[in-house]
C-alpha cells in the first residue's frame, strides 16, 4: 500500500479503453473492481489538445489507469450484465479524461490522479 492507500476507501469498476474485435467493432474487456479515493469536484485542466476543461471528478489510485478508458462509483454487482459489458450504456459510468501520475518525495511512490 502506497502512502495515499489508506485514503482509498471507495470502490469503482474500470473499463480499460476499448479495442477492435475481428469485425473491426469496438469492444471492452471485462471490467474490474478497484479501490480507490473518488471526489465530485469541479477543477480546470488542460486536455491532450491544450484546451482547457473542467473536471466532474477527480479519482487518486495508486494504479495506473488509461484515459480513455471508463469508471462507474459503486460495484460490479450494481450492473447489469449489457452494462458490465459497455459503460457507454450504464447511465453513471464517466470517460476518463486525463491521467496524471504524481510522486511522493518522501517514499518514492507515485500515485495516478484521474479526471473524469
Amino acid at each position: 500500500m502506497t502512502s495515499w492507500g489508506r485514503f482509498y476507501t471507495e470502490t469503482i469498476v474500470y473499463w480499460t479503453p476499448p479495442t477492435r474485435d475481428s469485425r473491426n467493432n469496438y469492444v471492452f474487456s471485462a471490467p474490474q473492481e478497484i479501490k480507490v479515493s473518488f471526489a465530485e469536484k469541479s477543477e480546470k485542466y488542460i486536455d491532450s489538445l491544450g484546451e482547457e476543461r473542467v473536471s466532474n471528478s477527480i479519482v487518486r489510485t495508486d494504479l495506473s489507469l488509461q484515459a480513455n478508458g471508463y469508471i462507474y462509483l459503486g460495484s460490479l454487482l450494481d450492473l447489469s450484465d449489457s452494462e458490465k459489458a459497455n459503460p457507454v450504456t450504464c447511465k453513471n459510468a464517466f470517460p476518463i479524461r486525463k491521467v496524471m501520475r504524481v510522486k511522493d518525495i518522501h517514499l518514492g511512490v507515485f500515485e495516478y490522479r484521474i479526471i473524469l
